[in-house]
């Protein structure tokens, strides 16, 4: 059978030698991007849990992201549940914990997207909110 449009395999030799030949620059700089992506996706999570933000605001990036796919399936999950429960009120650990669950992910830990966010995206320390 001679169809052109199946896709071409390659034996294992091959696919080493071919990945072998990519510049080691070039896997570092993906590395480092997908460090950061994955860094500016809990970003993101942790500030649609932020109810210090004005809702239509974080309605406003959860409509943004809806199309978005998620590097860390985890966390693809958890900003589905967010993005269904925004809508409906106030995003809570129980909340948030209890959707998770009846979606059949009751083991996802969620405290880390609780943590608030600075408007230049860097998480609240306990002694700044502290007076003395």
């Amino acid at each position: 059978m001679a169809g052109g449009c199946a896709p071409r395999r390659f034996s294992k030799l091959q696919t080493a030698r071919r990945r072998s030949s990519l510049p080691t620059e070039y896997d570092s700089g993906r590395a480092s991007g997908r460090a950061k992506e994955i860094a500016d996706e809990l970003r993101v999570l942790r500030t649609l849990c932020d109810e210090a933000m004005p809702r239509a605001q974080r309605l406003e990036v959860s409509q943004s992201y809806a199309s978005h796919i998620f590097l860390d399936a985890q966390r693809q999950v958890v900003f589905e549940s967010i993005h269904a429960l925004l809508p409906g009120g106030a995003i809570t650990p129980a909340r948030l914990n209890v959707h998770l669950n009846n979606r059949g992910f009751p083991d996802i830990e969620t405290d880390c997207y609780f943590t608030p966010v600075h408007a230049v995206g860097e998480p609240h320390t306990a002694a700044e909110g502290e007076k003395t």
